[in-house]
């Protein structure tokens, strides 16, 4: 077991951050020579030239020769390992997910190729680590897991390596994040006296550190793939390593606290997707970096904003291990929770659906026999255009022709589009015989491109299924015509000003 003091942990810090800084700039170098690069496709990436994705290679070589700097406390190589032989475990399940992610950067893996790469390098570590959550602990009370133990350690560690890769969507966001999770799981590790973790977090801390004066905004370097899960794999293991109130037992308030914002982009996005119908692979403009450079902060306020979120989350995590009481940890998060919902900063698109599709079930529980009853919901999810006035013509003609149920979905994320509502009819709309679905599922267009998808339900009665069908073509192109309609006039029209920055978001970014 590591015994080490606060020299040696800054020894490695130092170490690791000028070994970063040295690395990035050669390894970014090669990096464009051999094409590792993330080139623009004008649709998600829109830097102006190709970006060398060799940040995350050069994180993994600074973060592991900065611990063998443990070699000058007397630590040699074969010392480290015998001491604390959950290294080498963390280090083979490191190189498994570089790997991968060095694939998937060179040649674009699909995601289930992916997912079974994370799930090898989380596998080495349960099987070479003996990485469990067999019991955690909430507000002082011990909750056994038994044999589902196995299978929460899993969805936590592929759970945290997505989330990470998720939220890494903007210059400096994902290695100011790391950096401040890296560091607060350092405190709370020196706090249990746990320097395994103490040293692991601290070393990539500072490799972070030495990769973030190549990344912050405008980048010239990018952690890809490689980096973001490599950073998530190590952190959801230190998460749980870091949190032990004894051999098995994990504290689950202060990891969940730490990783707030990747959790909350990713369940987010799941809610996002999921309640409109999408993919879960669908691409969106929804993230949380996203939604507040859309709010009207600049990159450099985003940045600050999620640095104080960041330590808001750190000082309830750091609390509640010193005073031993969950309660603070989870004061943090849900002040970070409410303050970005709340502020309609992020998060509040998904709540309203969230709340809309809870008030669906609803009516339907009161009011799904009654004859005439309808309920729908609409959801600005981003942008300018009026689709309100599209979709009440829609929905005047679903009427008419005796639909049971029209979904209008859109996502152009090129055009910072995104709008979701649903109409049902609540009751039978033909005789108990005639109780038949059709199912029409129609892609709507503009400039070649598909930017959403209009679905009908209905019952089959007197009028012919081609009439209907006819009918909700018509309605396609019609809106197809309101939206190039609409579109047109945004692009001739003033832009829109900002939405004002919050008093609150102004006063930290000055204060900084």
């Amino acid at each position: 077991m590591l015994d080490l003091d606060v020299y040696s942990l800054l020894t490695v810090l130092g170490l690791a951050f000028m070994l970063s800084l040295v690395l990035t700039p050669v390894l970014r170098d090669l990096a464009a020579r051999i094409g590792l690069v993330d080139s623009p496709d004008g649709r998600r990436k829109h830097q102006k030239l190709p970006i060398p994705k060799a940040g995350g290679l050069a994180v993994f070589i600074a973060t592991t020769l900065g611990i063998l700097g443990l070699s000058m406390y007397g630590f040699s190589f074969p010392n480290l390992v015998s001491s604390e032989p959950r290294l080498a475990s963390l280090f083979g399940a490191a190189c498994i997910i570089v790997v991968v992610g060095l694939l998937d950067d060179l040649y674009g893996l699909r995601g289930r190729h992916k997912l079974v790469g994370q799930f090898i390098a989380v596998s080495y570590l349960v099987y070479f680590e003996h990485l469990s959550i067999q019991q955690f602990s909430l507000f002082g009370m011990p909750i056994d897991l038994g044999n589902f133990g196995i299978v929460l350690t899993y969805l936590w560690m592929i759970g945290i390596i997505n989330a990470i890769n998720l939220i890494d969507g903007m210059d400096g966001l994902l290695g100011l994040i790391g950096i401040v999770v890296c560091l607060s799981l350092a405190a709370v590790a020196g706090l249990i006296g746990n320097g395994y973790v103490a040293v692991v977090s601290i070393a990539l801390a500072g490799a972070l550190m030495g990769f973030l004066c190549f990344n912050l905004p405008p980048a010239n370097v990018y952690l890809g793939d490689c980096g973001s899960m490599l950073i998530g794999l190590v952190l959801g293991a230190l998460s749980i390593q870091g949190s032990m109130k004894g051999p098995t037992a994990m504290a689950l308030a202060v990891p969940i606290t730490m990783l707030t914002l990747p959790i909350l982009d990713t369940l987010a996005a799941i809610a996002r997707r999921k309640l409109t119908g999408r993919s879960i692979y669908t691409t969106d403009r929804g993230h949380l970096h996203h939604s507040l450079l859309r709010a009207g902060l600049n990159r450099a306020m985003v940045l600050v904003l999620v640095a104080v979120l960041g330590l808001v989350a750190s000082a309830g995590a750091i609390a509640s291990t010193l005073l031993q009481n969950d309660l603070y940890s989870f004061a943090a998060a849900l002040i970070i929770v409410i303050t970005l919902i709340g502020t309609r900063l992020f998060g509040h698109a998904e709540y309203t659906l969230v709340r809309e599709k809870i008030r669906a079930l609803a009516a339907n529980a009161m009011n799904g026999s009654r004859e005439g009853r309808s309920h729908q919901s609409q959801v600005r999810l981003q942008g300018s255009v009026r689709w309100q006035g599209i979709w009440e013509e829609l929905t005047a003609v679903a009427f008419r022709r005796n639909f049971r149920s029209l979904c209008l979905d859109v996502n152009a994320p090129a055009m910072h589009e995104g709008y979701h509502a649903r109409w049902d009819r609540f009751g039978s709309t033909g005789s108990h015989e005639e109780k038949t679905d059709w199912r029409a599922d129609l892609p709507i267009t503009l400039g070649g491109k598909v930017i959403g998808r209009l679905t009908a339900i209905g019952l089959l009665d007197s009028e012919p299924i081609w009439v209907k069908l006819q009918q909700l073509a018509e309605m396609v192109r019609t809106t197809e015509i309101n939206v190039h309609r609409l579109t047109e006039q945004l692009a001739v029209a003033k832009p829109p000003a900002a939405q004002p920055v919050p008093a609150f978001v102004t006063a930290v970014t000055a204060a900084s």
